[in-house]
């Protein structure tokens, strides 16, 4: 009988214990950093020309690579040259190169060879309005190397918001018409 009261006292402690601490409401996991990212491509092949443009821009990075005709480099040269000016410039062999480094790590580059160009920006390494500058000075670059005209570019880039405006529109029209039919 005493064996009995024992278990009886046992179970009965294991119970309490499990009903308290067997049972924890779950932490949901933190969502992940979102970053609003934009990114351009542009590919155009031709007779007499070929190009390629890839420009990416989160909040922490933003990186433009380009292929082009290699008769663009010296227009390309000179307008960089006026933009970033000689500070942090050196060249090595053929190609031209603007460098910041903080902390023994890179936080800017840009790399200008005879047909291609690349450029990065730690975009938490500076200040807003440097930021500003290079992401202007890549827009002008994608003209520059498309051969496009801003103004034109706007226009299309225009059109193309409205385009997806009415589709958004038409979506929203569908599903409400849906809810109200239920």
């Amino acid at each position: 009988m005493k064996s009995i009261k024992i278990v009886t006292l046992f179970v009965l402690a294991l119970c309490i214990h499990l009903s308290t601490f067997g049972q924890t409401t779950p932490t949901p996991p933190t969502p992940p950093e979102t970053n609003s990212n934009s990114s351009y491509s542009y590919r155009s092949t031709g007779s007499k020309s070929s190009h390629s443009i890839s420009i990416s821009n989160d909040n922490d990075t933003y990186k433009l690579r380009a292929r082009y005709n290699k008769k663009l480099t010296s227009k390309i040269r000179t307008f960089l040259m006026k933009k970033l000016t000689n500070k942090n410039y050196y060249k090595v062999g053929t190609s031209s190169h603007w460098k910041i480094e903080k902390n023994d790590e890179s936080v800017f580059y840009c790399k200008l060879a005879k047909n291609s160009l690349k450029i990065y920006m730690d975009k938490e390494s500076f200040s807003g309005s440097f930021q500003k500058e290079i992401i202007a000075m890549g827009k002008e670059l994608r003209y520059l190397i498309s051969g496009r005209n801003a103004v034109e570019e706007n226009k299309r880039e225009l059109e193309r918001a409205e385009r997806e405006l009415k589709r958004a529109q038409k979506a929203l029209k569908e599903a409400q018409d849906r809810l109200n039919d239920h």
